[in-house]
């Protein structure tokens, strides 16, 4: 109980550093649901060799929190097509602002995933990883 208790303790550390050193906690205008998004994912993966995917789960789950609140209620039609672009091409040129720290706290995430399966598969995923944003990007109009 203490072991798992204090694997859950260091990796909410982990996020929260994260968080804070991605610019994604000091937004401002989005709602932080970083100790949310941690505890939602501990409470159903809770094995303490599963810290990857806890980890993992609860970062993508602030990254879309906080998109889905600029692209909802802060950026202006402009900095959404301007950031729509960075993502088709994987570019932050042009990017200030908000849409740079949301697109390169995703370009970051993006990297650790990959570099994570290529050390434990020798594989680079990156590629496939930026492809899946391109597609969720592109469905985002059609709704």
């Amino acid at each position: 109980h203490k072991r798992r208790q204090l694997v859950y303790r260091k990796e909410l550390e982990e996020l929260l550093r994260w968080s804070k050193a991605s610019g994604l906690m000091d937004m401002g205008f989005a709602r932080e649901k970083t100790i949310y998004s941690y505890f939602a994912v501990a409470s159903s993966v809770s094995f303490p060799c599963d810290s990857d995917v806890r980890l993992i789960v609860a970062k993508s789950t602030v990254l879309v929190t906080i998109a889905d609140d600029f692209f909802d209620m802060e950026g202006s039609l402009k900095e959404l097509e301007i950031l729509t672009k960075a993502i088709q091409s994987w570019d932050n040129k042009g990017l200030t602002s908000h849409s740079k720290i949301l697109f390169d706290a995703l370009d970051n995430f993006v990297a650790e995933i990959a570099e994570k399966y290529l050390y434990q598969h020798g594989i680079d995923i990156t590629n496939s990883l930026r492809g899946i944003l391109h597609g969720a990007e592109q469905g985002k109009f059609h709704h």
